[in-house]
């Protein structure tokens, strides 16, 4: 919904005691008011009508100044509550955007603790997984020496059988 400045207005909101309040005392004032403003001028219509010479006396003496003055006084206060409205209106937007702006930066907070967690957990299972190559790695590296001490003690074996049987040897220059 848009108002007169083109500014949209919040939602509706239930009236907290004190808005509630403010309101009331609102109220009482500009009853007051309009009583006691619509008494003087019934006065003086009736003034006007039933004594006009003594009316238009009145308004000589307080001079068509007066008359000006109190409309100028009517027009600035409905200027200033005009703006006092507008203003309160901003106010409850700002407010409401800053809630809202509350509202996603906590939102933000949560996801960006959210992805922490989940990359720690991430880097714990990187650290198993290294740590369990690092073990395979090392098994590997020890069966792998343990073959090659086997290899080399079964050419030694392999060796000293072919010596005793006299097989691949080279031949020397006495048998050629």
């Amino acid at each position: 919904m848009q108002s007169t400045l083109g500014l949209a207005t919040p939602a509706a909101t239930t009236p907290t005691p004190t808005k509630r309040l403010a309101s009331v005392t609102q109220g009482i004032l500009v009853g007051g008011s309009m009583a006691g403003g619509g008494t003087a001028v019934f006065a003086l219509i009736e003034l006007m009508r039933s004594e006009p010479e003594r009316a238009f006396a009145l308004l000589q003496t307080w001079g068509p100044g007066f008359l000006l003055a109190l409309f100028v006084a009517w027009s600035i206060s409905r200027i200033i509550t005009r703006a006092l409205d507008v203003v309160e209106r901003v106010g409850d937007r700002f407010a409401g955007s800053m809630e809202n702006v509350a509202i996603e930066q906590r939102s933000l907070a949560e996801a960006a603790h959210a992805q922490a967690m989940a990359m720690q957990t991430m880097a714990d299972k990187d650290d198993r997984e290294k740590q369990e190559m690092q073990i395979l790695v090392g098994v590997v590296n020890s069966k792998v020496e343990q073959t090659l001490d086997e290899q080399k003690r079964q050419s030694r074996t392999l060796e000293r059988i072919e010596d005793a049987l006299k097989i691949n040897r080279p031949l020397s220059e006495s048998e050629q």
